[in-house]
C-alpha cells in the first residue's frame, strides 16, 4: 500500500460528505482510506456506514470516543498500512487531478516527508492562503 488517507470526523457530517465526494475517485489498490470517527451523532455514522458500501475498496472506519484532535490523528497513524500518510481531514476537498499528481510525485522523490500545494479558501469561495510542494528526507540514527 503506497498511500493512507485518514480523515478525522467528530460531529460534522456535512464537511465529512464533501471530503468523502472529493475522494470518491482516488481510491483504488495503492491508496487506502480510513477514517476516525471520534462517536459522531450528526448522521455522519450512518454516512459511513454507506460510504463502505458504495467503495468497498481500501475503506476502514474507526468509530469510537477519542480525547481530541490529535488522538484521532494519532489512531489513524498507528492504523494505517500505507508507506505514507496523508491527513484530509472532514470538510478539506482534494482536486482528484492534483492528487494523482502528488501520488505521483511519492513515488518518484523517494522522499521521506512531503507537504504540498495547499489552496484555502474563505466562506465567500475566495482563495486566501496557498503552500506549494517539497520533499524532505530524515537521516535516521539507530
Amino acid at each position: 500500500m503506497l498511500l493512507t488517507i485518514v480523515t478525522i470526523n467528530l460531529n460534522n457530517a456535512k464537511g465529512l460528505q464533501r471530503t468523502l465526494a472529493s475522494l470518491k475517485t482516488l481510491l483504488g489498490h495503492d491508496i487506502e482510506h480510513l477514517v476516525i470517527d471520534g462517536g459522531s451523532t450528526d448522521g455522519s455514522q450512518e454516512m459511513l456506514v454507506e460510504w463502505q458500501k458504495q467503495q468497498p475498496r481500501n475503506i476502514r472506519v474507526l468509530v469510537e470516543p477519542d480525547t481530541g484532535i490529535y488522538n484521532a490523528m494519532n489512531k489513524g497513524w498507528r492504523l494505517a498500512q500505507g508507506q505514507y500518510i496523508a491527513y484530509i481531514n472532514s470538510g478539506d476537498e482534494v482536486i482528484p487531478t492534483a492528487y494523482s499528481e502528488y501520488v505521483r510525485f511519492l513515488q518518484e522523490s523517494n522522499a521521506d516527508v512531503c507537504y504540498a500545494k495547499i489552496l484555502v479558501f474563505n466562506e465567500t469561495g475566495n482563495q486566501s492562503f496557498e503552500f506549494e510542494m517539497h520533499p524532505c528526507n530524515f537521516r535516521r540514527c539507530t
